[in-house]
């Protein structure tokens, strides 16, 4: 259901958006590679309704595709897997040069 989508990407991005504040709270200084890190961390944040948006969508089994679902719903997963985890590996970069 889209509601489920929704809510679980609302959800994510809102875990996200409070590791960045809270990454970003006290920062002091800056430099080029801290500015890289956290827009690619931005760029794979933006992905997640995307990917939620496919599981959502191949884990329907009356969609036009019903035959191959279950396949494509777990090739959806692993890149909704893959989104969170390069955007959790460039935040954690991001606060190993901060800090």
């Amino acid at each position: 259901n889209s509601s489920a989508a929704y809510l679980t990407s609302f959800g994510l991005v809102s875990v996200l958006w409070f590791v960045h504040h809270q990454l970003c709270h006290n920062i002091q200084h800056s430099n080029p590679m801290i500015q890289t890190l956290n827009t690619l961390a931005l760029s794979f944040v933006g992905g997640i309704p995307f990917t939620s948006g496919l599981i959502q969508h191949y884990a329907n089994p009356h969609s036009y595709d019903a035959p191959n679902f279950r396949i494509n719903e777990g090739v959806c997963v692993q890149f909704h897997c893959l989104v969170l985890f390069f955007s959790g590996s460039s935040k954690l970069s991001c606060g190993w040069l901060l800090y």
